[in-house]
């Protein structure tokens, strides 16, 4: 096995990677494909912090996402298991607020 030459200098004028993030870690997570434009670019706005976080937001987006929740356990039309056009509509709308 040779030895490998390199030069020093042009390993200190490389770049190191910088990631698209401003706040790390990421992870990947599985959205649905209607969804998923939205999603991301909902996270962006949050990663450049364009988005005032307000405690009550909070609480008003788990209680919709409670209601969604007991809504898909009763089974109600559009919220079946085959039949998810009435929670995608309604995740749509909590992604606008």
């Amino acid at each position: 096995m040779g030895k490998i030459n390199y030069n020093p200098v042009s390993m200190k004028n490389l770049t190191p990677f910088s990631g698209k993030w401003n706040h790390s870690p990421t992870r990947t997570i599985r959205v649905p494909v209607v969804l998923a434009d939205e999603v991301l670019n909902y996270a962006r706005k949050l990663d450049r912090e364009r988005i005032e976080k307000k405690p009550h937001d909070t609480v008003m987006l788990k209680d919709s996402l409670l209601n969604i929740i007991e809504k898909i356990n009763k089974k109600e039309i559009g919220y079946k298991v085959n039949n998810a056009e009435q929670l995608i509509e309604d995740i749509k709308a909590l992604l606008t607020l």
